[in-house]
């Protein structure tokens, strides 16, 4: 490797694999804690369930392409400039909404959110991301909250 902004391919898949895997634990712990409900009335754990299936399948096939691409000499480039502040500004955002939804609940947080990743990849005016930030938030409400009764967390303001 030349560049210090080339890896390899193989290695970065194994990495990405480990990560989806503990990213699915941690999905799946916190989806045990929802009522799975009965055979005739799923409960609001059945979706994030399947989600959490979907991820450690994912994590073990990415693994595997991984380990088969080691005997490999395949390499990919990181983003820089504007693309690698935008990664960062939505892996931020999504951190964000990790770490501030129990507490400041979910309207506050998810808002902020979507706010935040409009921001860094619309051309939109701020007007604009404010609507859509309220729209989606509130799509998420309904869909969530209201239609499939997943408890969210209300937060300090009580919203």
């Amino acid at each position: 490797m030349s560049d210090s902004r080339d890896f390899s391919t193989a290695k970065a898949r194994i990495v990405t694999g480990v990560i989806a895997f503990v990213v699915g634990g941690i999905y799946l712990w916190q989806a045990l804690d929802l009522p799975v409900g009965e055979m005739g009335a799923p409960g609001p754990a059945l979706f994030p369930l399947f989600i959490a299936a979907l991820i450690f399948i994912a994590a073990v096939i990415t693994l595997a392409d991984g380990y088969a691409m080691l005997s490999q000499d395949e390499t990919f480039y990181l983003p820089a400039g504007k693309p690698l502040r935008q990664c960062i500004a939505v892996f931020g955002a999504l951190l964000f909404l990790a770490v501030t939804l129990p507490f400041l609940g979910r309207i506050i947080s998810p808002f902020v959110t979507i706010f935040i990743v409009l921001a860094s990849l619309s051309g939109m005016p701020w007007w604009k991301q404010f609507l859509w930030s309220a729209g989606l938030t509130l799509f998420a409400w309904l869909a969530f909250v209201k239609l499939l009764g997943v408890p969210l967390p209300r937060g300090i303001l009580g919203v």
